[in-house]
């Protein structure tokens, strides 16, 4: 019986395993390459070039707010058919920011120049939260309530609903119910604002004189649609990064240019605003740790 060569044996062995795993492996960064193409993190022609994609973490490594000081500062939307009389039919609004600690705060409005019709988000004297939808020189009204006491300081994502058959006002924070402490219900038939600007942080449209009633708040991101997004609780999407915009999407502003005049629609409509007095301000490694990257769940429109 001769002698077994184990080392041949060991190293035929060996080199069967290194093209099997050679084989493996470019099939392996061939698949990869189809996935980063498909999703667009490469193009095609990169394809087969030893592609290595770069794992990111999701934060986007600079990201900016705008900060309101309560002083003159607003941003003014001029007004467009797509964003005016939404009241007419169901709407929501979003907002992601910070309410800090000023009380008649006018933060997201769109009424008329003699304040008789039109609605808006505002902190009012009592400290509260409110959302109004009025009309007949505010003879006619739907507000609701919420105490704000505990919500200054600390960033939320802020969902109104509104409906216009009911004439149903719902409020989420970070996608959970909110009931109001109070509502005053006497709105009998919503006639439109007209052509009124869009103000945040201010009024756009009503001239406030005596320069009382402006926000001191850091805004993120602002999105406005037609349609009530949610009915029930949902997953909030991330404070930090505004969502995409879709069909229902009428005013998107992403507040994320960093410098400059203008806040930017990223919606089909491009309603720009142009920002007076606010300040750009870069976010601090904190306000990141709230980053999620979180899209709208299946509640939406439901």
């Amino acid at each position: 019986m001769g002698n077994i060569n184990y080392n041949k044996i060991y190293r035929e062995a060996l080199r069967k395993a290194a093209i099997e795993l050679e084989e493996r492996s470019i099939e392996f960064q061939r698949r990869l390459e189809d996935q980063a193409v498909n999703l667009g993190v490469i193009s095609s022609s990169r394809a087969g070039r030893n592609f290595v994609p770069e794992i990111q973490d999701e934060a986007p490594s600079e990201t900016y707010h705008l900060n309101f000081d309560g002083e003159n500062d607003k941003i003014v939307i001029p007004h467009a058919a797509s964003i005016d009389n939404l009241p007419l039919s169901d709407f929501t609004v979003e907002i992601s920011g910070t309410f800090l600690d000023k009380a008649n705060q006018g933060i997201l409005n769109k009424v008329d120049v003699t304040y008789s019709n039109g609605w808006e988000v505002y902190l009012g004297h009592g400290d509260d939260l409110q959302f109004d939808v009025f009309a007949d020189d505010y003879n006619e009204y739907k507000v609701n309530y919420y105490d704000a006491l505990s919500l200054y300081g600390v960033k939320h994502h802020y969902e109104f609903t509104y409906n216009a058959a009911t004439k149903e006002i719902k409020l989420f924070i970070d996608g959970v119910f909110q009931t109001p402490a109070s509502t005053d219900d006497l709105l009998i038939t919503y006639t439109g604002e007209g052509n009124s600007n869009l103000g945040i942080g201010g009024y756009g449209g009503w001239v406030d004189t005596d320069n009382l009633y402006y926000s001191n708040e850091v805004l993120r991101w602002v999105r406005i649609s037609t349609g009530i997004r949610h009915t029930s609780g949902f997953t909030p999407p991330s404070l930090v990064v505004c969502p995409d915009s879709d069909a229902n999407t009428v005013l998107l502003l992403a507040l994320d240019e960093g410098t400059g005049t203008l806040a930017h629609d990223t919606s089909e409509n491009e309603n720009d605003g142009v920002i007076s007095g606010a300040i750009w301000e870069l976010d601090t490694p904190d306000e990141l740790n709230t980053f999620e990257s979180i899209a709208f769940d299946s509640e939406s429109f439901e």
